[in-house]
């Protein structure tokens, strides 16, 4: 994002698609029909059923500090899946690849990087809402692995 946003030009050279023919590949062999209805399928299943959970809890319980967050998560993964679950297949129809949209599956993807990460935070903090102090010592010790991991 720091390259699209601060330093166009950088983006512009590692990103571009002026040496690529999107034809060069047929829009028989990028289409995934079968694959695309599936995702495209569940992600209205998925989306429809979560409408009416994310409502009770709002209605309901929203004062209770687990439930908030669990409508946090609930929200979170609407945006989720409009990106995978019918963006993504939208997409596929089409046999889009990255060069047919470079900005929109950019930032759709930079959207779906956060959305995990704003989800993953969200989880290790109710770990540490149900486990107390034990499951503050597992989160802080799963961060420092992480940290460890990327070796900063």
């Amino acid at each position: 994002m720091e390259l699209f946003l601060f330093k166009h030009q950088e983006y512009e050279r590692l990103y571009n698609c002026t040496n690529l023919v999107i034809d060069s590949i047929p829009i028989e062999n990028r289409r995934l029909t079968i694959e695309a209805l599936i995702n495209l399928i569940l992600g209205i299943i998925y989306f429809l059923l979560y409408l009416p959970c994310l409502y009770s809890i709002w209605k309901q319980h929203w004062k209770n500090d687990c439930y908030t967050i669990l409508l946090y998560i609930g929200i979170v993964d609407l945006v989720a899946l409009l990106i995978i679950g019918f963006l993504h297949p939208i997409l596929a129809l089409q046999g889009a690849v990255f060069c047919s949209y470079p900005t929109l599956i950019f930032f759709a993807g930079t959207l779906a990087n956060f959305v995990w990460v704003a989800e993953s935070s969200a989880n290790l903090h109710k770990i540490r809402d149900i486990k107390g102090q034990q499951g503050f010592n597992l989160m802080e010790t799963i961060i420092n692995k992480m940290i460890l991991s990327r070796k900063i």
